[in-house]
């Protein structure tokens, strides 16, 4: 699921680049929804069936066409010409302009590297420079050692830990709040 890829640009640090989504992108955002060990520390619960890869498609294709003109809610994350992962935006809260945001190195090579930090550094950049945006929110899960050191690393504050908010291969988890307001980034 390697290659080079042509998509437009949106940010860029020596570590990576955040690239556009298109819509001829699904066969690859598929698979890596589907396989990869990222996924243990992603809400690992949360698994896509291969009937709802239509559904998946068509909101995967409308998002695009919603973010073509307003905020983007996904971009790649590519590093030495190849794709590795994907952040994301959601839960936009117009009363606070907060929004939260999230991250996937699909590609476990690419792990412990420091791209995950550069990315986030750069997803928070273009929210708090070019849109209207006031916050960041970041959640993760106790289990997610590396996310958690991530946030801490780039400045996001832990807010709350709501305790034991579901059971996973028989333990209680835990899930970790992170913000960052728009006066407190550098």
């Amino acid at each position: 699921m390697k290659g080079v890829h042509f998509n437009m640009v949106i940010a860029s640090s020596e570590k990576c680049n955040l690239v556009s989504r298109e819509k001829d992108d699904f066969e690859w955002y598929w698979y890596w929804l589907n396989n990869g060990d990222w996924r243990n520390t992603d809400a690992p619960w949360e698994i896509t069936h291969p009937n709802e890869k239509e559904e998946i498609r068509e909101l995967f294709l409308k998002s695009i066409d919603e973010e073509r003109n307003g905020i983007k809610s996904r971009v790649w994350i590519e590093s030495n010409n190849t794709r590795i992962g994907s952040l994301n935006a959601y839960g936009f809260k117009k009363e606070t302009k907060s929004i939260k945001i999230g991250i996937g190195i699909y590609e476990s090579q690419y792990r412990g590297l420091g791209i995950a930090q550069s990315a986030l550094k750069l997803w928070m950049k273009y929210f708090f420079e070019n849109l209207d945006i006031t916050r960041l929110e970041l959640e993760t899960y106790d289990f997610n050692k590396p996310m958690i050191r991530v946030a801490e690393k780039i400045g996001l504050k832990l807010d709350k830990v709501e305790m034991n908010i579901r059971e996973w291969n028989d333990l209680m988890v835990d899930k970790y709040y992170f913000s960052i307001n728009k006066n407190e980034y550098k």
